[in-house]
């Protein structure tokens, strides 16, 4: 029995991308003297992922999530490095390794792609088919998973006639039905309204506690991340930035808090002046009368009784940083080092 379902060592992706110049004469002249370049996508990433886990993978566009993904499914091969998904080879892409995972993209979906005239209950049977799953697994599969995503109203609507969401949520059962051991989950909850996200994230962590199943889930919404995920792994151009808890990634990278001060008058500039020259302060916003400062953790006590004497302050709270707030000032310190 295998020790982790993903095992990544040093994995490298390099892409050559033809380069073409504006106009007529160097678009002619790129048809007979061609120009590449090589982008590095991924940059000698690694790192494990044990059963049962639901991974945050994230970073901004461009970091080599998606990439990383497609790695994982057997869809690219590497550059260079080891990867190894539930103790195969992805890229060799066997019936067995195809039987034990899900593939689901932010894109078109199955559904969409085979079954768009067709009521949702038939693209499910059809799924059935393909997967050879018999016949009282399969119902007792979709009666499951459709009372867990509640959309028992929409089986015998045809999937061209569903909302966003709607599809979205039929696509997420439907490669579900031959219970995969590995989900691999790309912005899930694009286009989705706020209902809908929150019946995704709690089908999300119902489903990995009833069946241990493992996910990585890429997203730009840091609820998505913060709701379902155990673990963070935060990419950049290609390079791990860090790995581990949401808790530890405050501590150890963000060891700051936010505080919200509202006053009588409307803040000026002289305002501000005095209050950046507070050490250890720096202004995040500023909104009519109300300012939002990160302080150290260390000293946030100090600094909110120091704006308490020296302002007629009329509301002020302390919160920690939103896992949003981490990623926009760490992404925004690896931006100024670039």
């Amino acid at each position: 029995m295998y020790k982790y379902v993903i095992e990544v060592n040093n994995l490298k992706k390099v892409y050559r991308r033809q380069v073409k110049e504006a106009g007529l004469v160097a678009s002619i002249k790129s048809i007979f003297k061609p120009k590449y370049e090589e982008v590095e996508a991924l940059r000698g990433i690694s790192f494990n992922v044990q059963s049962g886990e639901i991974v945050g993978y994230i970073g901004p566009n461009g970091a080599g999530k998606t990439t990383t993904l497609k790695i994982l499914a057997g869809v690219l091969f590497p550059t260079d490095g080891e990867v190894r998904v539930l103790d195969e080879n992805p890229y060799k892409r066997t019936k067995q390794f195809l039987n034990k995972i899900s593939f689901i993209m932010a894109s078109r979906g199955f559904l969409e792609e085979v079954a768009w005239d067709i009521p949702v209950s038939d693209g499910f049977y059809f799924v059935k088919e393909i997967y050879n799953i018999p016949f009282d697994e399969y119902r007792k599969r979709v009666n499951t998973l459709v009372s867990m995503m509640n959309i028992e109203a929409i089986l015998n609507t045809p999937v061209r006639n569903l909302s966003h969401g709607q599809r979205k949520k039929a696509e997420l059962v439907a490669n579900l039905l031959w219970e995969p051991r590995l989900i691999l989950l790309d912005e899930p909850t694009l286009g989705l309204d706020i209902f809908s996200q929150n019946e995704l994230h709690n089908f999300l962590r119902n489903y990995v506690k009833d069946h241990g199943a493992t996910i990585i889930l890429t997203s730009h919404s840091m609820k998505d991340i913060e709701r379902c995920a155990t673990r963070v792994i935060m990419i950049d151009k290609g390079i791990k930035l860090y790995d581990g808890n949401i808790e530890g990634l405050k501590k150890r990278i963000c060891n700051r808090k936010y505080i919200k001060v509202c006053i009588e008058d409307e803040f000026d500039n002289k305002l501000d002046k005095q209050i950046q020259q507070i050490d250890g302060v720096s202004i995040i916003s500023k909104e009519e009368n109300c300012l939002t400062i990160s302080v150290e953790e260390t000293i946030a006590k100090d600094i909110a009784k120091r704006i308490l004497n020296q302002f007629a302050v009329t509301d002020i709270t302390i919160t920690e940083p939103t896992l949003e707030d981490l990623v926009f000032e760490i992404y925004s310190k690896e931006n100024n080092n670039v």
